[in-house]
């Protein structure tokens, strides 16, 4: 099949390489390897591509050939990595010397996740045809249920992230949590990325609403302000500022910092901070941010392509001085800059002050401010 595939249409160059994963079940009429793991099947593969007479198969093309340039064996195995080298690797690399061998689905999951991956990679330094793992999985599968929802690295949590149409349902996007690796002392992805040398990931925000994607109104502060986070406000601070045409000078950090501060403190409580407090002050336009006149409307990049193209629709919906129908084709490539072409028309329709309009306007409007900036003239 795939062989005569790229005969039929020509392909050139460096070719991809082949594999076919097998359990690591114990195979007792494989014919070789009665008593070991993975080695009975993939022995009968390897029999198979230098045989395929005694299969009943005639192949079109040498696909023994093909087998022994670009093929590489693989299995799935959930044993401690202190089995695989006298149950597996030893007779292996004696047995298939020039064909390399990986695991395309590894996870000890009631192992210390420190100690046995590193284990493991050790062995893959020490064997050259052991290229080593790929780490299972990243998710859990709720669908599986059982025992099968162990090896996940991250659950859902309990924040949506967004909603997304497919076909005829619409879907849920739950924010991720970090599942626990009670043997490791610390949460499966920190186990693993510091394993293969990475540093743990920061998890405050996980499930936290992205302040570059929440609307600059009273709605999007009031979500970004129960954070609790400066960093978070300054975000939101920033992506207003772009709303609104402007950017932050290199020397207006610290001053940005503090206004995070002061809002990020009285927007999570009952007192007197709020989105409208922070539009006047940034329409005051404080010497630390540069504002830009002919600042072109584009879409937010930070928002998913779904959310953009309803926006796009509500937007078309109500445009009064162009046409949607007439989008140029170099701006037709994709959902975003199908966006920019019609967000900054409508723009212009909303001008001069958009950002005020955003807190009188339905929930539409409110959806559509969300999805663009301003960007500055060249």
């Amino acid at each position: 099949g795939m062989l005569q595939a790229e005969k039929e249409l020509g392909v050139v160059g460096p070719l991809i390489n082949f594999t076919a994963t097998f359990s690591y079940a114990v195979c007792r009429n494989c014919g070789e390897f009665a008593g070991k793991p993975a080695l009975g099947q993939i022995w009968r593969l390897h029999d198979a591509m230098h045989h395929p007479e005694e299969y009943g198969y005639t192949p079109q093309n040498n696909i023994t050939a093909a087998y022994e340039a670009r093929f590489v064996h693989s299995f799935n195995t959930q044993n401690p990595a202190t089995d695989l080298q006298h149950q597996f690797l030893d007779d292996y690399s004696a047995t298939f010397p020039s064909t390399p061998v990986y695991i395309g689905e590894y996870h000890r999951v009631p192992g210390n996740q420190m100690e046995d991956l590193d284990t493991i990679l050790g062995l893959a330094e020490q064997n050259p045809l052991f290229l080593g793992i790929s780490f299972f999985e990243y998710q859990v599968s709720y669908w599986k249920t059982g025992s099968e929802m162990d090896f996940g690295m991250f659950g859902l949590g309990d924040f949506v992230l967004a909603e997304m149409p497919y076909f005829s349902e619409t879907y849920s996007i739950y924010c991720l949590a970090p599942m626990d690796s009670p043997a490791s002392g610390m949460s499966m992805p920190d186990a693993v990325a510091k394993v293969f040398g990475g540093s743990p990931i920061d998890t405050t925000h996980l499930c936290q609403a992205n302040p570059l994607a929440v609307p600059p109104t009273q709605e999007g502060f009031e979500t970004v302000a129960a954070q609790k986070g400066d960093s978070q406000m300054v975000r939101f601070i920033e992506n207003t500022i772009h709303h609104m045409g402007g950017t932050v000078s290199s020397d207006g950090l610290s001053s940005l910092a503090t206004l995070a501060t002061d809002f990020a403190t009285s927007g999570s409580s009952e007192s007197n901070g709020d989105f409208a407090q922070l539009a006047g002050f940034l329409g005051g336009k404080p010497t630390w941010v540069s504002f830009d006149d002919k600042a072109q409307c584009v879409s937010n990049r930070n928002v998913g392509p779904t959310v953009i193209g309803a926006a796009i629709a509500w937007t078309c919906s109500r445009a009064k001085t162009f046409s949607c129908g007439d989008v140029p084709s170099y701006c037709s490539k994709n959902t975003y800059r199908i966006a920019d072409f019609v967000f900054s028309r409508f723009y212009k329709e909303l001008r001069p002050d958009p950002c005020t309009r955003t807190a009188t306007h339905h929930k539409g409007f409110h959806d559509f401010t969300r999805n663009w900036v301003l960007r500055p003239t060249p």
